[in-house]
């Protein structure tokens, strides 16, 4: 629904001040819950690996996951905005 409306170009956010800071807010709880949920499933089945090669592989799994999600996230939200 959310790329229909950018596609035919609807403000689905407002213009008012706050509204602007909605995108903000919403990328970065993406960018909180995907890497929660991913960890917790990554660190269930491969848990075994993990503790093999050290929790640095697991914390740098996290840190991309969370950069790119955050990323395209504010990418895709603010695409609205213009």
């Amino acid at each position: 629904m959310m790329i229909r409306n950018i596609a035919v170009e609807n403000n689905i956010f407002g213009d008012s001040k706050r509204a602007k800071t909605i995108p903000l807010v919403n990328s970065l709880v993406m960018g909180i819950t995907v890497p929660a949920i991913n960890g917790v499933l990554n660190y269930a089945q491969y848990a075994d690996k993990y503790q093999e090669d050290g929790m640095g592989f697991f914390i740098a799994m996290l840190g991309i996951i969370f950069v790119s999600t955050t990323f395209f996230a504010f990418v895709t939200m603010t695409a609205n905005t213009r």
